[in-house]
C-alpha cells in the first residue's frame, strides 16, 4: 500500500513501454528488473479495478516470454485477472498450468506449488463444478502450509482465513468465526493492526457475528475497522467502500437508519467514481442506498432501488461476475432471484489491499426481508446459503461483498512489501480469495 502512489505515478509509462517493447519485440522486455516491474503492475491493475488492463498486459507478457518462471508468474497473473473479469472456467485452465509448471520447477510441496493449488481451489469453488472437492483441496494445502511454512506463517493464515469463507458460504458460522477471529488476532500480532490482512480478518469476523445475530458486537468491530482502512488506505479504496457499504448495513440492522443513509451515500458516491455506475458493487450500493432513502421518508429511493434492481437481474440473468460491467440494453429480464446476497459464491483474490472480488450467487426472493425491521436481514442472511430469504441487496446487503479472504502472493507485489493481502474468498466476503505470486520469490 505505501507504494501504490508510486505505482499510479508510473502506470501510464509502464504501461506504454511494456505493449510497445513486446510489439517490437525490445530488448528492455527480456530485462529481469523490467519484468518484475510488469508482473507488480498487472497485480495492481487488477487490485485497483482494471483487471481488463491487467488481463491484456499479462497474456502478452506470457507470450513473449514463452518459457520459465517468469511465463509461470505472468499465466498466473492472468489467471487473475480472467478470475476477476468472471470467467472462471478460463482461470481453471491457467491454474491448472501453473500447478503443473510449479510442481515441476519448484516441488510439491513449495511455496508457489501451495499457492497454485489454493487458487485453483478457489477457482473451481466459483465456477461451481465440485465445491465439496474444491474445499477439500482447500483444506489440505491449509493444513500442508501448517507443516512446511509454520502455523504462523501469513500464508498459512491467509489459507484458514479463506476456509473459513468456506465455511461462512455452507451455513458453518460458528466455526468460521472461530477460524476469522484466530486468524484476526494472528495477523495483528505477526503484521500488525492496520495491516489489509488484518482488516480483512476483521471484514470477516464481523460478518460472522453479524450472522449469529451478534449485531451490536459486530457494529463494533466494522466502525473500528472502517476507521482503519480510511486511514491507511483512504477513502476512495476498493477496500475501505467495501468496509463503508458493510458498516452501513449493520447500521441499519441496529437501528441508525440515518447514519446508515449517510454512510451509504458515501460508498455509492465513492463506488461511482472509483468503479464507474454500471459496475456490479456500484449497483448493489445503489440498491442498499434506495431502501435506507424509503426508509428515511425519501420516496425517490424507490426509483434509485427499482433501477438498480433492474441493473443486477441482467447480471443474474447473463451470468455476468464481480469485475465486469452490466449490459443496460438487454431487455430480457426475469424475476430477480437471490442475486443480492452475499455469502453464497466463492471470491478470487487477487493480491494486495482490495481483496478478491467475489461472485455471489442468486437466490429466490425479493425485498422479504425489507419492511421487517431492522433484524429482520440477520436471520434471512443465515438461511441465504441454503437458498433463504434475500436479505437485500447481494453479498453487501448481508454484510460486506467482496472484502475477501487474504491472498496470498509470493511475490514482488506493489511495494516494499508484495503481500497482497486477503482477497474476497470464495466469495466475497463469504469467498475465498486467490493468490497472486511474483517472480521474486515469497513474501517475507
Amino acid at each position: 500500500p505505501a507504494a501504490w502512489r508510486t505505482y499510479r505515478l508510473m502506470l501510464p509509462h509502464v504501461l506504454a513501454l511494456g505493449f510497445s517493447g513486446f510489439e517490437s519485440r525490445a530488448a528492455t522486455a527480456d530485462d529481469p528488473g523490467w519484468r518484475s516491474l510488469l508482473l507488480d503492475v498487472m497485480h495492481y491493475l487488477v487490485v485497483h479495478a482494471d483487471a481488463g488492463t491487467a488481463r491484456d498486459l499479462a497474456q502478452a507478457a506470457r507470450e513473449h516470454w514463452a518459457l520459465g518462471p517468469d511465463a509461470v508468474a505472468a499465466a498466473e497473473r492472468l489467471a487473475q485477472a480472467w478470475y476477476r473479469l468472471g470467467d472462471h472456467r478460463r482461470a481453471v485452465a491457467l491454474d491448472e498450468s501453473v500447478l503443473a509448471d510449479r510442481r515441476r520447477l519448484e516441488g510439491p510441496d513449495a511455496r508457489g506449488t501451495l499457492q497454485a493449488e489454493h487458487n485453483l481451489a478457489i477457482d473451481r469453488w466459483a465456477s461451481g463444478d465440485d465445491r465439496p472437492a474444491a474445499t477439500a483441496l482447500l483444506e489440505d494445502v491449509a493444513r500442508r502450509r501448517t507443516r512446511v511454512l509454520g502455523a504462523q506463517d501469513p500464508d498459512t493464515l491467509r489459507s484458514l482465513h479463506n476456509l473459513a469463507l468456506a465455511r461462512r458460504a455452507i451455513g458453518a458460522h460458528e466455526e468460521a468465526l472461530e477460524l476469522d477471529d484466530a486468524c484476526r488476532l494472528r495477523f495483528a500480532a505477526i503484521l500488525g493492526p492496520d495491516h489489509p490482512d488484518t482488516l480483512r480478518s476483521a471484514v470477516a469476523t464481523a460478518l460472522d457475528l453479524r450472522a449469529l445475530g451478534r449485531h451490536d458486537e459486530a457494529l463494533k468491530l466494522e466502525e473500528e475497522t472502517y476507521d482503519r482502512l480510511h486511514r491507511t488506505l483512504g477513502p476512495e479504496h476498493p477496500d475501505t467502500l467495501r468496509s463503508a457499504y458493510g458498516l452501513a448495513v449493520g447500521l441499519r440492522l441496529t437501528g441508525s437508519t440515518e447514519r446508515a443513509r449517510e454512510l451509504a451515500e458515501a460508498a455509492h458516491r465513492g463506488r461511482r467514481k472509483v468503479l464507474g455506475d454500471d459496475h456490479v458493487d456500484t449497483l448493489r450500493s445503489a440498491f442498499l442506498l434506495g431502501q435506507l432513502r424509503i426508509e428515511c421518508g425519501d420516496s425517490g429511493g424507490a426509483t434509485m432501488r427499482a433501477d438498480a434492481r433492474r441493473r443486477l437481474e441482467m447480471v443474474s440473468t447473463q451470468g455476468v461476475q464481480e469485475g465486469s460491467r452490466v449490459d443496460l440494453d438487454s431487455e430480457s429480464l426475469p424475476a430477480l432471484p437471490a442475486f443480492l446476497t452475499a455469502d453464497s459464491a466463492v471470491g478470487h483474490d487477487v493480491g494486495d489491499a482490495t481483496g478478491p472480488d467475489r461472485v455471489e450467487r442468486a437466490q429466490d426472493g425479493g425485498d422479504s426481508a425489507f419492511g421487517q425491521g431492522p433484524d429482520a436481514v440477520g436471520p434471512a442472511r443465515a438461511e441465504s446459503a441454503q437458498g433463504g430469504n434475500d436479505p437485500g441487496p447481494g453479498p453487501e446487503l448481508d454484510v460486506a461483498e467482496p472484502s475477501g479472504p487474504a491472498q496470498n502472493s509470493t511475490g514482488p507485489g506493489p511495494g516494499p512489501h508484495p503481500d497482497p493481502g486477503p482477497a474476497a474468498g470464495p466469495s466475497s466476503e463469504s469467498a475465498v480469495g486467490r493468490e497472486v505470486g511474483g517472480a521474486a520469490g515469497p513474501v517475507p
